[in-house]
């Protein structure tokens, strides 16, 4: 529904690399098309590819994984989440956010998720309880920001 919201069939949205198979296959059934930006194991998104994409106007919006990315299981520190946030204000581009394995932090305090340092409401935060306790739920919620209206039936 997030995608939906912001993306028209033929446009382009960044997604990190490698990405997790279902994601590839909601984007081929929205006939969108895909721009991979490379990815740390532990750091994440790499910020200099995704600022040139943003900067080259490539890309109509961008899936992140933030928390305990899957397949690489990496975690963004709180900095680069905020650069990332100021990145898409910056742009004035939708960023949609799947957290959701964000509450899988083993110790200390449960990462933020980069919609806490969005101030433009660009960020559409997605996430479940369903992957934590039981799969066949299929039950989530979305915080679309700005898009409320268009991510709403």
């Amino acid at each position: 529904m997030s995608l939906q919201a912001v993306t028209q069939p033929g446009d382009t949205v960044a997604i990190e690399s490698p990405a997790y198979y279902n994601l590839l296959e909601v984007l081929n059934a929205l006939h969108l098309r895909v721009l991979e930006l490379p990815t740390h194991p532990q750091e994440g998104v790499s910020l200099a590819a995704l600022e040139s994409a943003l900067q080259q106007n490539q890309i109509s919006a961008c899936v992140l994984v933030a928390n305990f990315n899957n397949p690489l299981g990496s975690c963004m520190s709180a900095e680069k989440k905020h650069q990332i946030a100021n990145l898409f204000s910056t742009y004035d581009i939708p960023l949609i956010e799947d957290d959701i394995y964000g509450d899988l932090n083993f110790e200390g305090t449960r990462p933020k998720a980069i919609k806490a340092f969005d101030t433009q409401g660009l960020v559409l935060y997605c996430a479940s309880v369903s992957k934590i306790l039981s799969p066949g739920l299929r039950i989530g919620w979305c915080v679309p920001g700005r898009y409320q209206m268009k991510v709403e039936p």
